[in-house]
């Protein structure tokens, strides 16, 4: 099955928190992972992370951190390990005063090297974020699981790597599973999007969400992913659906 899909912006990562009825105003000190982004709601940024945040009384994908937060926004878009104290706001939402992060790599993260002579060289890296998924829990509920696929190419050499597209192609996907097989094709936002540019040191990163039924049922997924017309950038990785 072929399901043409725009990219996504981690942003829509975002679920309604689940927050139980008793409102506190306690803290705790916490240590989690997720994507870095900026946030429109209580603070500047928020950290979403891949499984959902249970502390306080309050249950969320969404954790805002605080203004004092700023200082972080260097991390925009990345997974990041972030460490502080916790608090639930008068709303019932989850607030971050973030006392460390750092950039880290995914669980279950794989690899690949693109080389073409002696000046062009970039890594690939493809993470789906969470590697093992589970689309509901053991009394059958929703968990209201929302996964990613993150495609990260990342420049190497000190000249620049030149992509050229022939179509609005840009990113295609394809998920292998013991019964099924699921694949989508993003397109290039623009229609002159054919032609684009990795600076030395640069990166040219893609989320995109990673729907049920891309993986409806329990079982290993192979996840292959690349550009559409290029074969140099293809990687693929292995995830779990519990």
């Amino acid at each position: 099955m072929h399901n043409p899909i725009a990219p996504v912006v981690l942003a829509m990562l975002v679920l309604v928190p689940r927050v139980a009825p008793a409102q506190q105003s306690s803290d705790t000190s916490i240590t989690l992972q997720g994507f870095m982004q900026e946030n429109g709601a209580e603070s500047d940024w928020a950290i979403v992370t891949p499984v959902s945040v249970a502390a306080l009384g309050a249950r969320t994908f969404v954790i805002s951190l605080s203004r004092a937060s700023g200082r972080w926004s260097r991390f925009a878009s990345r997974y990041v390990e972030a460490g502080g104290r916790l608090t639930r706001t008068g709303t019932g939402g989850l607030v971050l005063d973030v006392q460390r992060m750092k950039e880290v790599e995914p669980p279950g993260t794989s690899h690949a090297t693109y080389d073409r002579g002696m000046t062009q060289h970039a890594s690939i890296a493809l993470s789906v974020v969470p590697n093992r998924i589970s689309w509901t829990d053991s009394a059958g509920h929703t968990t209201g699981a929302n996964p990613a696929i993150l495609y990260v190419i990342k420049n190497e050499r000190s000249a620049p790597i030149y992509i050229v597209l022939g179509t609005n192609d840009l990113i295609c996907l394809t998920v292998q599973g013991p019964t099924s097989t699921w694949d989508t094709t993003t397109m290039a936002p623009t229609p002159n999007y054919h032609r684009f540019v990795i600076q030395h040191g640069g990166e040219f990163r893609q989320a995109l969400q990673l729907p049920e039924e891309a993986a409806p049922r329990r079982g290993r997924y192979l996840a292959r992913i690349g550009i559409c017309q290029l074969d140099d950038y293809d990687i693929a990785t292995e995830f779990e659906v519990l």
